[in-house]
């Protein structure tokens, strides 16, 4: 298959979704009860075969050797970087010695001082380069095998094209040379308008999450039973350094905590010692007695409180393989049936979300006491057109605050918490996840029923897919 230069539609340089901009909606939108809470295109397919210049005596090259910051080349030093310092990577696909964006990109933007003052202070950089036929074959066959890794894992289709990640791969947005080039109206060595796309993409990027864990087995079981969630236990017993330290990572992991925070009740449980006499001791033999547990120097279980049964053991899992531990414990989650009907509890929502791969619609409303949670519901959410569109694209949670019936103070407190981490300021909000549980927009109520306000959340998730993928029929490709 010969590949040829790119030629095609520009992408638009899709913004993530700000703060601010939910801080505008009370004051432009009147249809909500406040809340109140105690063209430039370029690239060229890629990999080809090219002049077979050496990069190294060209200024236009990432891989010469006087370079003002350090572009990594092996994942393993950008990754422990970017999770040493909580920074997002900056991987960069180039041809660097034979595609002309490319060499056009990294004279005009990315070998200029500002950007990399802005890089030193934000980033870790990331090279990932597709070199001519005659200068591939002195590439160090590990990075050449790497990149080739990493050319199928986020679909690179052209050069150059630049993908934020965090440290454990995980992409948060993803730019093309339409986005990065020095524009017409910009100075020499002052890209500006990249460096604005950029910085909001790393300053809104999710925070870090935390990874929730059960203070013991009767309050996980508890909690597992009431949300219809599994158990996964991490049940060490070798108290060595080695040990203990990639239970460490595994759980440091953002890969990991977020998957398991969404889809599970997690909680780490020691071997005890033989004269520990204690209740926690006895319910710990109990339960690997009546599963048939054996001693493992530490091991993922993944328990159905519901079921009281053991559905999957991973006794040889490593910490730097999160994306193989994430897909055995995945597929043994349990099926849900969802049929588009209106769930209101959230931490079940998002688990249904990540199965099916579909985004979350969560509605904070209050439909005892506001009109327009009332029109909305009426008007939109049971209308016909609205549930089909629902029953096949999304997963629908509602977060309600009554007042007539007020809620049982550990529900008020959870809906609270879920309120201020969305930034809701009035009824109805509507908040809308991808399945990886990054907030891409909200939505409010509209006039005219379903169909302006199912255009406007069509607009949201076609720009986060933009944001994360690379639309297939956007490259040209020749046989």
């Amino acid at each position: 298959m010969a590949l040829a230069t790119w030629v095609g539609v520009a992408i638009a340089a899709p913004k993530i979704p700000s703060s601010s901009s939910d801080d505008e909606m009370m004051k432009k939108e009147p249809n909500m009860t406040p809340r109140t809470t105690t063209k430039t295109t370029g690239g060229t397919k890629s990999p080809r075969v090219g002049t077979g210049a050496d990069p190294d005596d060209s200024p236009t090259s990432p891989t010469s050797k006087n370079l003002p910051v350090k572009w990594n080349t092996t994942w393993t030093m950008a990754s422990a970087e970017a999770r040493k310092n909580d920074k997002l990577v900056m991987m960069y696909f180039t041809g660097s010695d034979w595609e002309d964006f490319s060499k056009k990109l990294w004279r005009d933007v990315l070998s200029t001082q500002m950007f990399n003052e802005w890089a030193q202070k934000n980033v870790v950089l990331f090279l990932c380069d597709y070199p001519s036929e005659d200068l591939m074959k002195k590439q160090n066959p590990a990075i050449r095998s790497q990149n080739e890794r990493f050319k199928q894992k986020y679909s690179i289709d052209k050069v150059p094209t630049i993908i934020f990640v965090d440290c454990d791969g995980e992409p948060y947005a993803r730019c093309t040379y339409d986005q990065a080039f020095l524009r017409n109206d910009e100075k020499k060595g002052q890209p500006l308008k990249w460096l604005a796309i950029a910085d909001d993409i790393v300053k809104t990027r999710p925070g870090k999450e935390t990874l929730v864990v059960q203070k013991s087995f009767a309050e996980g079981t508890e909690y597992g039973k009431k949300h219809g969630l599994p158990f996964l236990l991490l049940i060490t017993h070798d108290q060595s350094q080695k040990t203990l330290d990639a239970n460490k990572a595994l759980m440091d992991s953002q890969k990991f905590i977020r998957f398991v925070n969404r889809t599970m009740v997690f909680m780490q449980w020691n071997w005890p010692e033989d004269i520990d006499l204690s209740k926690g001791a006895a319910e710990f033999r109990k339960f690997v007695e009546e599963q048939k547990i054996g001693p493992a120097p530490s091991q993922l279980v993944l328990y159905y409180p519901n079921k009281k049964e053991v559905k999957y053991k991973n006794i040889g899992w490593s910490p730097t393989k999160v994306e193989a531990i994430r897909k055995g414990l995945e597929q043994n989650l349990p099926k849900f049936d969802y049929t588009g009907n209106w769930v209101t509890d959230f931490h079940l929502a998002q688990a249904i979300s990540v199965q099916l791969k579909r985004e979350l619609l969560v509605a904070f409303t209050s439909m005892d006491s506001s009109e327009w949670c009332q029109k909305m519901d009426a008007e939109i959410f049971k209308n016909e057109e609205f549930r089909a569109y629902a029953g096949k694209n999304l997963v629908l949670c509602r977060i309600d605050f009554p007042k007539t019936k007020p809620l049982a103070k550990e529900d008020l407190d959870r809906n609270n918490r879920l309120a201020e981490v969305y930034r809701v300021m009035g009824y109805p909000s509507v908040v809308l996840l991808n399945d990886g549980g990054q907030k891409i927009g909200m939505a409010k109520y509209q006039k005219g029923g379903p169909r302006p306000f199912l255009k406007e959340i069509d607009e949201l998730r076609r720009k986060d897919f933009e944001r994360r993928t690379l639309m297939s029929d956007q490259v040209e490709v020749k046989e």
